[in-house]
């Protein structure tokens, strides 16, 4: 068993539409977003907001293959 990745917002929790944060990781691995219509994030966790809502991201770590999910929604 693998312990979660160290994962993180830099960045503002709540976003307008077009304005952007970052997500951060302790590891190497991909960001990936659970509802893409209302925020996208880029693979090394840049995320722009696209539409009213909440959403949340999780981080794929490359040397383990474990999911680890942020602890909070971006708005």
């Amino acid at each position: 068993v693998y312990p979660n990745a160290d994962v993180f917002i830099s960045g503002p929790t709540n976003l307008c539409i077009g304005y952007q944060t970052i997500l951060g990781s302790s590891s190497l691995g991909i960001w990936n977003s659970t509802r893409p219509a209302v925020a996208t994030t880029t693979s090394n966790g840049l995320v722009t907001g696209n539409a009213p809502g909440k959403v949340s991201f999780y981080f794929t770590e490359n040397s383990t293959g474990c999911v680890t999910y942020l602890p909070a929604d971006i708005i």
